[in-house]
């Protein structure tokens, strides 16, 4: 099961992990509660975007100086507004929840992509545990801002890379969805570009080990793109 899988060990559920997973995930679902939108790097700025969004036009230096951010983090604030007529406030405190999601999914792909390296739960467990040591991680995923979406779609593209290549697992499924989230990253915010050149080397160092897979790579490198 792609959900119950990477919390299974050699003798069952893996309770230490799925533990450390609960912990994780319920301090930011306790931060999106108590958290004020309203407070953090630049807030003002990312919620006037969000204010411009729902209006339905792409963004100006006059209605934020966050204008030159892609708009994929703000899309569903601003749609909430648009439809629905809430305050920018709400809409935003909606936003943070919708990080919770984020951060689950975020912590999840982690999971199998140390899944795909190792089938030692030590790894899985290591991993998770670093991660929730940073108290970045909960201040980011706090924030109504960008950088929840490319942790996600960063993580993802990163499982489906090492999906096909340690696993050989070169699909039209895989590569549609390894092209997605690579895009998806992009669309959050502009450093997500820099993925695509990671990616697309590795594929390529990949073309040249495995001349068995030179068709299959090269296919996943023109989907992707």
């Amino acid at each position: 099961n792609v959900f119950v899988g990477p919390f299974q060990s050699g003798n069952g559920a893996d309770f230490g992990l799925i533990l450390a997973f609960g912990i994780i995930n319920g301090l930011v679902l306790v931060n999106a509660i108590l958290h004020d939108p309203r407070i953090g790097y630049d807030a003002a700025d990312h919620l006037k975007y969000i204010e411009a969004l729902s209006r339905l036009q792409l963004v100006t230096p006059q209605d934020s100086h966050e204008f030159f951010s892609p708009p994929l983090p703000y899309v569903f604030p601003a749609l909430l507004i648009a439809t629905t007529g809430i305050g920018t406030f709400w809409a935003a405190k909606l936003a943070q929840y919708l990080n919770v999601f984020l951060s689950l999914g975020s912590t999840l792909y982690l999971i199998k992509t140390c899944q795909l390296i190792s089938f030692r739960s030590s790894l899985r467990f290591g991993a998770l545990v670093f991660l929730g040591v940073l108290p970045v991680y909960y201040k980011t995923f706090a924030f109504v801002r960008g950088e929840p979406y490319v942790i996600f779609f960063a993580l993802a593209t990163l499982y489906y890379a090492l999906l096909m290549i340690m696993r050989k697992q070169f699909t039209t499924t895989n590569a549609i969805i390894l092209g997605t989230t690579m895009g998806l990253c992009t669309l959050s915010r502009q450093w997500g570009i820099f993925l695509f050149p990671s990616v697309f080397l590795l594929l390529a160092v990949q073309w040249v080990r495995l001349p068995q897979w030179r068709r299959a790579i090269a296919k996943t490198l023109c989907i992707c793109l």
